[in-house]
Formats: C-alpha cells, structure tokens, sequence
C-alpha cells in the first residue's frame, strides 16, 4: 500500500508524541502503528461457521494407468496433471522422466520429453505448467533448468535455474503476465559474505521466461524449520553439511494456486484462513471461517506415525537432494533403500504439533473458485471441502469426494489414485455446474 499524505501525518504526530520514550519502545509503538495501517486496506471475510452441503454427481470421463500396457500407460510416480484450454490432459510422469499428453477423450497424443541429458530431456522432472501462450514448461531439479515446449510439443529451449533464486518447490503455474510462478525456500549455499542460513522460510516468486530468466518474490512466508549444521574439520580442511528439519507432524502446510486476474489464493497457518493476493503480492483479503483448533490424539499420532513408515518403505514421492551442483546447492538422486530399524528410528523421531491444521489441502479451479479441504476427523482420509469465490462468497461443502489436483474452465477434473492393486491411475471426472 502506497503511503498517502494522511498516513505520513500520522506518522509525524506518534513521532513526536513518542520522541521522549526508550527508543525499544518507541519502535515498536511505531511498529504497530504501521501495521495497523497496513491492515486496514486488507478485506476480512468471516465465512459461516455452519455448512452448506453441495449437491450434484460427479461422472468419469476417461481413466489412464494399468499395470501392463502401452508404455504411455504405465505410470511411475506420476504427481501432477494439468489440463490446457482446450481441456487436452498433461501429465508428469516423474519417474519415467517425460510429460504425457491426452486430449479430452482421453486419446494419447504424444510424450513430451525422455531421459537424458540432451535438449528437452528430463533427468528428475518435479513440476509442470501449461504457460499462457499454450506452451509448456517443465522443471527439471537435476538440470536445474526450465524446460520450454510450444503447444505443438516442439522443444524450444531451456532457461537456467539459478541458485540465487532458491530451492523450488513442486509446484508451478503459469503466470497471467508470462512466466510462472512457484514456491521457493532459500537453497543451502552461502550468502553473502559467506553467511550461512541459519532458518528457513517459504516465498512465493514470479519467475520470468524472458531471455536468461528472472525471479521476483511476490510473498514471504516466515518457517521455523531450523537448518542443522554439523561442521567437519577432518581430512585437512572444514566442510560443513546441512539439512532442514522438516515442521513438526500435524503442523501448517502452504497450499497455494493463481487466480485468473494474476492474483494468487495461499493458506500456511494452523487456523483456517485463506489469504487472496493481487498480482503484486499484497494481500488484499482474507476468507475466515470458524473451525475449531483441535489437539491431536493417540489415534492420530499412530496414524502419522503408519503414513510415514509406508512412505519410507516405498520411497515413494521420496526425493534425497545431497550436496553438489542442483539447484541452490543440491544434486537429485532415487532415495536409498532403507532397513526396517532406520525406518524405526526415523518414526520415533517424528515430533508432533500441539494442535492440527484445520486445512489440509487447496485447489484453486481455472475459472478462479478455491476448494478448500479441511482436516477431518481421521489424520488421512479425505476431508470436507468447501468451495469459496476470491471475493469471499462460501458456495458450500463437499462431502464424500477426493480433491482434484486441477480444475478445468469447463468442469474437467483431474484425481491421481492407486487402485487396490496398488497401480497408478489418472482420472478424468466431470464436475456438475456451479461446482467449477
């Protein structure tokens, strides 16, 4: 917010009400003052504490996964889908390094990308995004590089990640004025003067595809995760090794997705608050709604505990970043395999939050509704969903449904499974009006 003439006499009247106190105090009192200031310019919006359930059938459209078929169909880590404007499917087929592509019958078109270290070639591919132009962009973590096709699937070229922008999360989405954006946390690697990082936060950053690239941040996020150091002064020379300790179980987690004006939808505290940015980063409103803060129990403790130990068993979603050339300062590999008695230790050093997040995942569709899905009783299982408007409209709740991981402008939803065979499946479902 710009500071107007009224604002700044303001200022000069608490300075010179102040100018006789502590300078500590008077800091703060100033502080505040500004804060408040800035505050007022955000929109708060208390939601209805009671839901509003939503009615309507959800119809399969197309399905794609089997575990023996055409090479296309067979899946391994497959983690993210988007669809385009023509409702043609993408997906990130992470561990056969390529992007798959359908088009709205669910017919296979054509696979962008393979293993290897030439141009268009994916080493450890994590996020995708279909760009405003058609085109696609794919990030790939051991080349530290985006990877840029055209709408023809044609590779066009690559722009280098830079280490100075930070470590990339794995998500991406297009920006409405060219580029993406995506969610950052500082990588590992010295600042200057050789400072080290001492703790992490989260920041979301427009990156720019023009010429040799760019990254603005558009949003902090403050993170208590703690960087250990452990410092290694044998063999002639020090060498210091470093690792996030990840939050606590049952702690905040940033869920985030671009609106359809360049703005942008992002949730990251334990209390049910959804934050709506303008396409500057400013947070111009916030979508309360009441939902109790509620502390875990046993039963949940044991439940985190479970999902932690078949992750590590599968090392699936797994990726170990060591200390080399990746981007801010790590090179990707496939998780090592790790014995039932590291398994146990890992689960018994596993630290819980006092209370559980109210929100365990959003969804932000392309015509620009939010889906918000609460924490339910069971830590795990699929929660209710509530569907609000940027503008802070609640349209109700859903129940008995999955979150999709994307939402087309005509309904088209995409939801990545296992079925009880445990085989990777993409599903294509269609949403009934006024839910999209």
């Amino acid at each position: 917010m710009r500071p107007t003439a009224e604002s700044n006499a303001r200022v000069r009247i608490l300075v010179h009400s102040l100018r006789h106190l502590p300078m500590k105090r008077f800091t703060i009192a100033l502080a505040l003052s500004l804060g408040a200031s800035r505050a007022a310019a955000q929109q708060v919006v208390r939601l209805p504490a009671q839901d509003r359930p939503v009615g309507g059938r959800i119809t399969t459209v197309f399905a794609v996964g089997k575990m023996e078929g055409q090479r296309w169909e067979m899946l391994n880590n497959a983690e993210q889908a988007v669809f385009d404007r023509a409702d043609n499917l993408y997906v990130l087929d992470r561990g056969n390094a390529r992007v798959l592509v359908f088009d709205r019958a669910g017919r296979f078109v054509r696979q962008l990308g393979h293993k290897g270290g030439g141009p268009g070639e994916f080493e450890v591919p994590i996020a995708l995004a279909v760009l405003q132009d058609g085109g696609i962009a794919v990030l790939d973590l051991a080349h530290q590089n985006l990877t840029l096709f055209g709408a023809d699937g044609r590779f066009r070229r690559t722009v280098a990640w830079q280490p100075s922008w930070g470590f990339p999360d794995r998500t991406l989405a297009a920006d409405a004025r060219g580029g993406v954006v995506t969610l950052l946390r500082p990588g590992l690697v010295p600042g200057p003067g050789g400072a080290l990082p001492t703790r992490q936060e989260q920041a979301l950053a427009r990156v720019s595809l023009a010429g040799n690239g760019s990254s603005t941040r558009l949003f902090t996020i403050p993170d208590l995760s703690p960087v250990q150091r452990q410092v290694d002064n044998s063999g002639g020379g020090t060498r210091v090794n470093m690792r996030i300790t990840g939050p606590p179980e049952f702690a905040p987690i940033t869920r985030w997705g671009t609106l359809p004006g360049g703005g942008v939808a992002i949730t990251h505290t334990q209390l049910y608050t959804v934050k709506v940015l303008d396409a500057n980063g400013r947070v111009v409103r916030l979508l309360q709604r009441p939902v109790p803060v509620r502390r875990p129990t046993e039963r949940d403790r044991e439940r985190a505990r479970e999902r932690v130990r078949e992750q590590m068993r599968s090392g699936r979603g797994m990726i170990l970043v060591t200390r080399g050339g990746g981007p801010g300062g790590g090179a990707p590999a496939g998780p090592p395999p790790l014995s039932p008695e590291r398994i146990e230790q890992r689960v018994r050093e596993l630290q819980f939050a006092d209370t559980v997040r109210t929100i365990q995942g959003m969804t932000v569709t392309a015509s620009g509704k939010i889906w918000v899905e609460r924490t339910p009783a069971n830590i795990g299982d699929p929660g209710p969903i509530d569907i609000l408007t940027p503008d802070g409209r609640y349209l109700g709740t859903l129940n008995g449904t999955k979150l999709p991981v994307a939402v087309s402008a005509t309904g088209r939803a995409v939801y990545l499974e296992r079925d009880a065979d445990d085989v990777e499946r993409v599903i294509v479902r269609q949403l009934p009006a006024g839910w999209y």
